[in-house]
């Protein structure tokens, strides 16, 4: 009976000892009990001369839960990093911790398992606009990549519940795990002014959906900022209003009067229809002419897009000036009697009227007069000279 009870022990020692020979391999990333992405390629070390590779992945370390998963890698070569030695699990959930084994086999024998675990991440990572931050009204909301997802759903409310008539939200489908692609994005437009938006992301993939990142909020800004002319400087007759670009609108309207109430018969305005984002498009500019002479005009802006128009912007002036300005020849130089009398241009007129007499009342026998039609801003054309000739010898002219 103890010849039998040695024998038999030493069959069991034996058989084990056959059964694992193989040399085992050795796990090289994800390190044991890191977070990593769903989408997550595990490594490991080859075992030369070997079959194959078993891989298994669960959520219980017993293995034997209904997730349980189960793949053979063909052996290719001794080389480590080649495809027989890195699997990929599809459709893991968000937020659990699984653990995984690999072994190594040759006909009739395998090596021990090596065993591991890691932990799925359950979030996505809001990027940018900084939470909190001041933005127009058409904004871009950006998250981080994912890997092994299939969609990203978003939301953006005036509302932290995210249950008020305001509500956004949408699901964009996964493209790669790169940033800057469209997936991990959205523009939000056609928004209210002057309210506080809160927004949230999360990803889905076949099995799971994580949960809700935390709620970041944007400020959408309700003004639109003038640029020039500076408020209360001085001013031809044509001037051309501007205003810094928006972004998200549909029109820009804009007034101009001589009164502070935009109430005078005077009054002046327009909409402007929205262009894009970049400054010095006609979309963010209006040319103001036929305007009174020696008045101080008053000038607003506001922005509109489909849901909401924003509060007029401050109010800035303009004076406009009530003359043109002689340029030459010097005022009391000797001229011959063919002598070209110049001006300065202005803008936003139609004619210059000129007169020219020897006297200073211009009521004498010898007064010269005529009007030139307006060509355009620029100095040396002939709208802002005229040729003074067939004039009296010795006679000082006005």
């Amino acid at each position: 009976m103890k010849h039998k009870l040695l024998l038999t022990g030493l069959l069991l020692i034996l058989i084990n000892s056959i059964s694992f020979a193989w040399n085992a391999p050795n796990v090289t990333s994800p390190t044991n009990g890191s977070t990593v992405w769903i989408g997550v390629t595990v490594n490991w070390t080859s075992v030369s001369n070997s079959v194959g590779y078993q891989v298994q992945w669960d959520t219980v370390a017993t293995f034997n839960s209904p997730v349980f998963q189960n793949n053979y890698k063909a052996y290719i070569n001794s080389t480590s990093g080649n495809s027989d030695t890195e699997d990929y699990p599809a459709n893991l959930y968000f937020g659990k911790t699984y653990y995984w084994r690999v072994r190594a086999y040759v006909t009739n024998d395998t090596s021990t398992w090596t065993n591991s675990t890691f932990i799925t991440r359950d979030y996505v990572t809001q990027t940018s606009p900084t939470t909190g931050t001041d933005q127009w009204a058409g904004v871009t909301l950006n998250w981080a990549p994912h890997t092994g997802v299939s969609f990203y759903d978003w939301q953006a409310d005036t509302s932290a519940s995210f249950s008020s008539p305001a509500f956004r939200s949408g699901s964009n489908a996964y493209i790669n795990s790169t940033e800057g692609n469209n997936d991990t994005q959205t523009y939000l437009t056609d928004i209210y002014f002057g309210k506080t938006y809160y927004w949230r992301v999360r990803a889905r993939n076949a099995v799971d959906t994580c949960t809700w990142s935390t709620l970041w909020t944007i400020n959408v800004r309700n003004y639109v900022t003038q640029s020039s002319p500076t408020s209360g400087s001085d001013q031809w007759s044509g001037v051309t209003l501007n205003w810094a670009p928006h972004s998200g609108v549909s029109f820009y309207d804009w007034q101009a009067d001589t009164s502070a109430s935009f109430s005078s018969p005077a009054f002046r305005s327009g909409s402007n229809a929205y262009i894009n984002s970049t400054d010095g498009n006609t979309d963010t500019q209006t040319y103001l002419y036929d305007i009174y002479f020696g008045k101080t005009y008053y000038w607003r802006v506001r922005a509109r897009n489909a849901v909401d128009t924003c509060t007029w912007s401050t109010t800035w002036t303009i004076n406009v000036r009530d003359y043109v300005t002689q340029s030459s020849p010097t005022s009391g130089t000797d001229q011959w009697t063919g002598c070209t009398i110049n001006w300065a241009p202005h803008s936003g007129v139609s004619y210059y009227d000129w007169q020219a007499d020897t006297s200073a009342s211009f009521t004498s026998s010898a007064f010269r007069s005529g009007s030139n039609t307006y060509i355009n801003s620029t100095d040396g054309n002939n709208d802002t000279q005229t040729y003074l000739y067939d004039i009296y010898f010795g006679k000082t002219y006005y």
